[in-house]
């Protein structure tokens, strides 16, 4: 949470703003994902739910919820990293994201 305020004021056109940018964050993660069940099941797409094995951010519940009602979708649970995969191993992340592109062209 450090890095990401850092990040914020350095990247941000409301660099004085993140405390009110997180206020809306927490309220994000206490309230979604409210997707009812005949959303997923309506999902037609090629899905892939991706979550972390030290995900701070998203319940593991919610994301198996998805994975199981969303038709056909694969589940990844990246190994070794938090909701930050993309920072903490951009090798793994990139690859995972490049094989899920390869084969949904293959489809």
């Amino acid at each position: 949470m450090a890095r990401t305020r850092l990040e914020y004021a350095r990247q941000s056109p409301t660099p004085k703003a993140y405390d009110h940018v997180l206020a809306g964050i927490n309220n994000m993660w206490a309230t979604q994902p409210n997707f009812t069940l005949e959303q997923l099941n309506s999902i037609k797409v090629p899905t892939w739910i991706v979550d972390a094995d030290h995900d701070e951010a998203i319940k593991r519940t919610d994301t198996e919820f998805m994975a199981q009602s969303i038709p056909n979708a694969g589940l990844l649970i990246e190994p070794d990293v938090s909701h930050f995969a993309f920072l903490q191993d951009p090798w793994q992340f990139n690859t995972d994201v490049l094989h899920f592109l390869e084969h949904v062209q293959g489809n």
